[in-house]
């Protein structure tokens, strides 16, 4: 009996031992913290996934959204336990639109407890599959990235991937801030490893990325395109870029490069149509260039608006080359600075050209930015290409006239704008405002302190000069706008051929660079269209184009039309001994812009020219059918305009 008392009390013993221990290392496991206890636990009941927050949001000027983040449902799978994964991957495909064969691909990881299926479904489809109700596989919500204007802005803006990162145009450039701080989110799983998910639907908070305001105007950008896209049908050419600049600030207003693409589905899209080649493209100028060149001339006081140089009759050697001028019929004797920039003669930018030399042109251009980029806070901006220093007198020659040289359309815009805003190189800016997504405050985006480059004196000199190219016996008569004094440049340049050297054939780039109003500028704009087919001058192709953007600036704005006079185009200048030798030139009184009488009766046309300085005269009854000047044309406060009439 003692035996049987002691073995029973042993086994006793025995046992209280073990549940002691057990209940200890219970108390432990629960009390004390254990690493790898928590890992292994976290490994089977739970998965860290990380979701990008809502993207921050794109605006235009006036509040109009380019870009913007909506919710949308993406579909994933635990691998490692979906059974009959070939039965799954047949049916995910007819759900889902895959390739079964993909599915499959996918479903077979077995070492990984969390693989993506297909992101950003529709409602629908997200429907179908929580109706399967197959295991470990769900659904969780996403920000997905829309743009609601399709490719307006496109190049611009640029595009996300399907992880929400941005890749291109603003997108790359300020994708931290746009992106937000990343969001991890844990998925609970139950004991045999099912993702536990509430209707497919994650209850996380996701932070949103900052708001940013562009300078852009998007009524303004959807013009600039349609107008380039126009152009490109009409004249067969391959591509187009305009820019637009607030003339005072040097804001862009409007950006575009066609053909372009859209940011909604941009892989269906070719590379090129997705660059922006208003900063990544450089191109020779042509003879948008020489405004800059006489510019130059001007600061370094070797040349004034009636300094007088011959033009050779259109032909000049340099070395063994013959420079001549664009058009052959161009037969130019004496001319004055002044009309070498309006009629655009070659061998008289040479003569400029090499009266200034190398390292006074040299400098000249690179004050206007022709060597650097402009800093616009865009990616992929090219500095250009300035021929190899030092200059041989060939190579001096062709840049002096805009060859030889590569600029990108932002530089052109951006040295334009000097001389619309008196004298400063102001960076281009595309970004307005910045808000922070915590704290809702917004910040103006920092601008780089203007520099003088030209004297005040010196940029209204050259706006004077410059309206002289858009007069009827200047180069760009078609950049008129009834009522609005402009001044601008034409560009025509051959095509580099990137691939085998030298040019191609037959290709060219036709620009036009505008400023209106002349006397008292609020827009620059710059346009060029790559290898137009049907013409190819700077003014029959570029130049109307400014014209028609142009016109519609001028209503959206509702400006009130002006007189083109010395006084108002140059109303700020004090150089009276120059001013007083322009005065020959253009004549010492106001110039009057002749109105469109086409159609007019006699009683419309007196209510139009009523106060008019000048003098018209009626030559029949009935309507007007024809009138000497044209409309459109300068004529001097005083000057006859006849107009013709009949029943």
């Amino acid at each position: 009996m003692e035996y049987k008392r002691g073995r029973i009390f042993l086994i006793l013993t025995l046992f209280s031992t073990l549940w002691l221990g057990l209940a200890i290392r219970a108390i432990f496991i629960q009390a004390l913290p254990n690493q790898k206890l928590h890992d292994l636990k976290e490994k089977q009941f739970s998965r860290i996934i990380t979701l990008q927050p809502r993207r921050g949001v794109i605006l235009d000027r006036n509040g109009k959204e380019l870009a913007a983040s909506v919710t949308t449902h993406s579909v994933f799978a635990d691998p490692s336990i979906v059974k009959d994964r070939n039965s799954v991957a047949k049916t995910l495909s007819k759900v889902l639109g895959i390739r079964a064969i993909e599915l499959r691909a996918a479903l077979k990881q077995k070492d990984k407890r969390f693989v993506w299926i297909k992101r950003n479904v529709s409602d629908t489809e997200k429907e179908k599959i929580e109706k399967l109700k197959i295991r470990g596989i769900a659904s969780i919500n996403e920000s997905k990235r829309v743009y609601p204007n399709n490719s307006l802005l496109s190049p611009v803006l640029g595009f996300v991937s399907n992880d929400g990162q941005g890749l291109q145009g603003l997108e790359s450039k300020f994708n931290d801030p746009l992106s937000g701080v990343q969001k991890k989110m844990q998925v609970q799983r139950d004991a045999r490893g099912r993702p536990l998910v509430v209707d497919g639907r994650l209850f996380t908070e996701r932070p949103d990325g900052a708001t940013f305001t562009l300078t852009v105007d998007s009524e303004v950008q959807y013009v600039l395109e349609q107008e380039l896209k126009s152009a490109i049908q009409e004249h067969d050419a391959q591509g187009a870029v305009g820019v637009i600049l607030d003339a005072k600030t040097s804001e862009v207003i409007g950006m575009a490069s066609v053909p372009d693409f859209d940011p909604n589905r941009p892989n269906e899209f070719s590379i090129d149509s997705r660059r922006n080649k208003v900063l990544t493209d450089p191109f020779e100028p042509g003879s948008t260039l020489k405004t800059f060149l006489i510019a130059t001339g001007l600061k370094e006081k070797v040349l004034n608006a009636n300094s007088k140089y011959f033009c050779e009759n259109g032909l000049m050697k340099v070395g063994k080359r013959t420079i001549k001028e664009a058009d052959k019929k161009h037969r130019f004797g004496w001319l004055t600075a002044s009309e070498i920039l309006a009629k655009s003669s070659n061998v008289g930018s040479v003569k400029i050209g090499f009266q200034l030399g190398e390292e006074a042109l040299y400098n000249g251009l690179k004050d206007f930015g022709f060597t650097e980029k402009t800093g616009i806070s865009l990616g992929g901006e090219s500095k250009g290409i300035m021929p190899t220093r030092p200059w041989r007198d060939i190579t001096l020659a062709t840049v002096s006239f805009g060859h030889g040289i590569a600029t990108t359309p932002i530089q052109m815009a951006a040295a334009y704008a000097v001389i619309a805003n008196g004298g400063e190189y102001k960076v281009p800016t595309i970004v307005k405002t910045i808000q922070d997504p915590e704290t809702g405050e917004t910040i103006e985006f920092p601008k780089e302190k203007p520099r003088r480059v030209l004297t005040r004196d010196q940029a209204n000199l050259m706006m004077f000069m410059l309206t002289s190219v858009t007069q009827t016996d200047g180069t760009a008569p078609n950049a008129r706008i009834n009522g609005f004094p402009v001044a601008g440049k034409t560009g025509t340049s051959q095509k580099a051929d990137n691939v085998n050297g030298g040019y191609i054939k037959g290709g060219y780039i036709s620009s036009f660079a505008g400023i209106f109003p002349a006397q008292d500028p609020q827009y620059v704009i710059y346009v060029a269209v790559d290898q137009p087919q049907k013409g190819y001058y700077g003014t029959e192709v570029a130049a109307p184009i400014f014209a028609k953007i142009a016109s519609y600036l001028v209503r959206k704005s509702g400006m009130a039309p002006v007189l083109l006079t010395q006084k108002n185009v140059m109303e700020n200048s004090t150089a009276e001994p120059k001013l007083a030798r322009t005065r020959k030139v253009y004549g010492e009184k106001d110039m009057f812009e002749v109105p469109d009488f086409n159609g007019l009766t006699v009683k419309e046309v007196i209510e139009r020219v009523h106060g008019a300085p000048v003098d018209v005269k009626l030559i029949g009854t009935g309507t007007v059918f024809e009138q000497t000047p044209s409309k459109g044309s300068l004529v001097p406060q005083g000057d006859a305009v006849k107009v013709y009439l009949r029943q």
